[in-house]
């Protein structure tokens, strides 16, 4: 019989983690600045195109003699001069107008195959088996997208409620919402680590045999005790901390009720409208798409597993003794990705 396990979660200010601040430094502030001003540019369709350029073409398949493949591939899409990797094949495509022609190796040219699919409008597997890489592009017109001058009309659009009077403080206001922003990602890594640090200090046994042999019998689809002998080093550590995590539950009397569901969802769906530039409704529509949402009941336990999480994350900040760490944000995807 497999029963569960007896042990104590004791968590104090002995037990140490780092918790890592990530800092928008000033060449991430400027790119959130320039993505900002290309998205409220505006577009132009010049005579010819100079680096930089988006060169709408007509790209048609050729036979095996040059000649336009009938029944062959034929699309018209959009080509990023800057996404093109080698130079070489960039400078065919600059200074050039439309109804220019020439014929290139659409596979030597573009190395990103999603990409490439998607300008063929192919499967990556039809790709994969094309039965000629050249293809004739025909240019049929250039868009320019000139960037937003950073003034009061652009800081405005952006922020409507008019605070913001110059480059200085709208920096600072993308600064802020960008550190804002990353406190998601400090959060998530405080859990990892959370749980990679109690599962190892917390020592108790499962009844291992037990639970193979159950996992072999519950199986959707026939399993060998050796094969769930291979995945359960993996299985057996999830499910301590399962057990762990559950009593933390139990002895900090951490629930999620429906009012709890409701307000966090009301603030979900306020901080989307937010984002999106939608004005904020009334408290009461805002609680109606609120109770929509979690009619859904996928939708329901995702927000509640979030609410959970958020609810224990407080907890662990106050239980263990967080060293705090400044980090830039490319540093800390370095950190993230080595961990």
């Amino acid at each position: 019989v497999g029963l569960a396990p007896e042990f104590d979660v004791k968590i104090s200010k002995k037990d140490k983690l780092d918790f890592y601040k990530i800092e928008a430094d000033k060449k991430l502030v400027d790119n959130y600045c320039n993505d900002i001003a290309k998205r409220y540019g505006k577009m132009s369709n010049p005579s010819k195109s100079i680096a930089g350029d988006l060169v709408y073409c007509l790209i048609q398949q050729l036979d095996s003699n040059g000649n336009i493949d009938s029944s062959g591939i034929s699309n018209e899409a959009t080509v990023s001069i800057d996404t093109i990797k080698e130079k070489k094949y960039q400078k065919m495509f600059i200074g050039v107008e439309p109804d220019v022609k020439f014929n290139l190796n659409v596979k030597k040219v573009f190395s990103n195959k999603s990409d490439l699919s998607a300008m063929l409008k192919i499967s990556q597997g039809e790709l994969e088996n094309l039965s000629n890489d050249l293809f004739e592009f025909t240019i049929i017109r250039i868009n320019r997208l000139a960037p937003a001058v950073f003034d009061n009309e652009l800081f405005n659009k952006v922020y409507p409620d008019g605070k913001i009077k110059n480059l200085k403080e709208f920096k600072n206001k993308i600064k802020e919402e960008a550190e804002k922003s990353f406190e998601v990602e400090s959060d998530r890594m405080l859990k990892n680590d959370v749980v990679l640090y109690l599962v190892d200090k917390i020592k108790f046994d499962l009844p291992d045999e037990f639970l193979m042999k159950w996992l072999v019998k519950s199986s959707e689809k026939p399993l060998t005790i050796d094969q769930v002998k291979q995945d359960y080093p993996q299985y057996s550590k999830s499910l301590k901390w399962q057990l762990i995590e559950n009593k933390i539950l139990e002895e900090h009397k951490v629930k999620v009720d429906n009012d709890d569901l409701i307000n966090f969802t009301k603030e979900i769906v306020k901080k989307q409208m937010q984002q999106y530039g939608q004005a904020i409704s009334d408290d009461k529509q805002i609680a109606d798409i609120a109770e929509n949402i979690l009619k859904n009941e996928d939708e329901r336990k995702r927000i509640s597993n979030q609410l959970f999480d958020e609810k224990t994350l407080v907890i662990y900040k106050e239980l263990f003794k967080l060293n705090q760490k400044s980090i830039s944000y490319d540093d800390f995807v370095k950190l993230a990705t080595e961990k």
